[in-house]
C-alpha cells in the first residue's frame, strides 16, 4: 500500500471484495476480509512492458536487416503499430542511447509480473503475459533490477545470435 486507506486514491476508487478460498477449502468464503485495488497511471501498468518489449524486438529486427531505427519508428507513429513506446521512448531513450526514462527495470518486470500471476490466479489463458513477465525477468535477471527498464534493449540485442 503506497499511503494509508483514508487518503486518495483509496477514498475514491471502489475495492474489490467478497473474495472465496482456493485453499484449503476450494470455493469457501474468505476467512478473513479481503480489500483489492487494481490502480494505475502512467508508469506504472501491464501494458507498457508488452508495448515496449515488442517495440524493441522490432526495432533489433529491423537493425539486423539493415533497417534505419529512426525511420522505422517514424513508419510505426504514422501506422497502426503508434504506441506509447514509439511516441515518447524509441528515439528519445532507445536510439539516442540515453537510457534514462526513469522508471527502473525491477518495477517494470513487477507490473507485468503481478498482471500475469493475477490472470493465472484467475484461471485466464494469457500466454503472452507470461511470455512478456518471462522476457522482463531476463533483462532484470541481466542487467539488475535498479537500472533503467529502456535498458532491456541491450540485454534483449545481445540475446540474439
Amino acid at each position: 500500500i503506497d499511503g494509508g486507506l483514508a487518503e486518495e486514491p483509496y477514498t475514491s476508487v471502489a475495492s474489490m471484495s467478497g473474495f472465496i478460498q482456493t485453499e484449503p477449502r476450494a470455493g469457501a468464503p474468505a476467512t478473513e476480509q479481503t480489500e483489492v485495488w487494481i490502480l494505475f497511471d502512467d508508469d506504472n501498468n501491464y501494458i507498457a512492458g508488452p508495448g515496449s518489449a515488442a517495440c524493441c524486438e522490432a526495432l533489433l529486427i529491423g537493425k539486423r536487416f539493415g533497417l534505419d531505427p529512426t525511420t522505422m519508428v517514424d513508419i510505426l507513429n504514422v501506422s497502426s503499430g503508434k504506441n506509447f513506446s514509439t511516441e515518447l521512448v524509441m528515439k528519445e531513450q532507445i536510439i539516442d542511447g540515453k537510457f534514462s526514462s526513469g522508471f527502473a527495470l525491477g518495477l517494470l518486470a513487477k507490473d507485468v509480473r503481478i498482471a500475469s500471476d493475477l490472470g493465472e490466479a484467475m484461471k485466464v489463458d494469457a500466454p503472452l503475459a507470461r511470455l512478456v513477465k518471462q522476457r522482463w525477468a531476463d533483462a532484470r535477471e541481466e542487467l539488475g533490477a535498479t537500472r533503467d527498464n529502456t535498458e532491456a534493449f541491450k540485454a534483449w540485442d545481445k540475446s540474439l545470435p
